[in-house]
């Protein structure tokens, strides 16, 4: 109870019953899924998560991603996506990143592009880059062969013949 009073001693003790208020102060989260993947392979995908446990997603989610060597460095090419299949306020929603092209160890990166949830005032937005947390494995490249010298026009009893076999990145089995 609260008691009010006015210059002149008028009071009033009175409660006052509200219903629920329902606050979202938190930005909608980004996760990949698998965070890496060490096992040399031609092709690796990983899931891309949106999720908003309190008001839920906005329609429209836009986000570019991209491969990188570098955990540090921001890529200078992205490829842009917008999330479907899902409706507007949605705790989660998610698409799959899948590459097939590449050789050598790679991060992948995801940056927000429009990625909010349905709160009243504009919704909260989420600004902040992500990126896997370690590598995946690509190799995409055969096995190469080569013998030294290609010829020699001499006659001996015997030659000597190098030859090199080699398989970059993951290694010959």
């Amino acid at each position: 109870p609260v008691t009010l009073k006015d210059q002149v001693s008028n009071s009033n003790t009175t409660t006052i019953t509200t219903g629920e208020f329902w606050f979202d102060n938190t930005a909608p989260t980004i996760t990949i899924n698998p965070q890496q993947n060490t096992t040399w392979s031609k092709t690796h995908s990983a899931t891309v998560t949106l999720a908003d446990t309190h008001s839920g997603l906005a329609t429209g989610a836009q986000l570019q991603y991209a491969w990188s060597q570098s955990n540090t460095v921001e890529p200078s090419q992205w490829t842009s996506t917008t999330v479907t299949g899902y409706t507007s306020g949605a705790a989660s929603a998610s698409f799959t990143v899948t590459e097939n092209t590449l050789n050598g160890q790679y991060y992948l990166w995801v940056k927000p592009v429009t990625v909010k949830d349905i709160s009243v005032e504009g919704g909260n937005s989420q600004t902040s880059t992500v990126i896997s947390t370690g590598t995946y494995y690509f190799d995409n490249e055969i096995p190469t062969m080569s013998i030294a010298p290609q010829e020699t026009l001499a006659w001996k009893q015997s030659h000597s013949v190098e030859v090199t076999i080699a398989d970059a990145p993951s290694g010959l089995a």
